[in-house]
């Protein structure tokens, strides 16, 4: 018993600090593309000097990837967390649910602006979705709603 609340503890410590962590992955990339598309000064740590070296669409092609990884890894902490503390298997259900509508959002509007030029524009809505999945608010959320909604009988 008591080793099962070590393992929540952990799990959502690993979900806040992984925030933490990509944010200051995903930020640091930032900072190379906008030196290298606007000849910005360089704010980012020694350790991604080398990406200064890459070309433009391989750095963005790098940021589509770690998205991919990122919001699978969270939707993997999510769903553990929600099946340790809830035991229904309806409650994962939600889960996969909330991720699958966060996803098709994100798409629906990255596809509009692209379909109608509008890609920069539309970049932020899509980046806000994709950085919400990529974060802790859907366990808090979830957890949240299942902890306090009405119980079904």
């Amino acid at each position: 018993m008591k080793s099962k609340k070590y393992l929540k503890l952990i799990l959502i410590l690993a979900l806040i600090f992984s925030g933490f962590g990509r944010d200051y992955l995903m930020v640091n990339i930032n900072w190379i593309i906008k030196h290298l598309t606007l000849n910005a000064p360089n704010y980012a740590q020694q350790f991604f000097q080398p990406l200064i070296h890459w070309k433009v669409p391989n750095l963005m092609l790098l940021k589509w990837i770690l998205t991919a990884v990122f919001t699978a890894y969270f939707y993997g902490l999510t769903y553990l967390l929600i099946q340790l503390v809830f035991v229904k298997k309806i409650y994962l259900k939600y889960v996969r649910n909330t991720y699958a509508i966060i996803i098709v959002i994100s798409a629906l509007i990255f596809v509009f602006g692209f379909l109608t030029n509008n890609s920069t524009q539309i970049y932020p809505a899509v980046r806000t979705l994709m950085g919400m999945a990529q974060s802790f608010i859907p366990f808090m959320v979830l957890y949240l709603l299942l902890k306090f909604s009405p119980k079904q009988a």
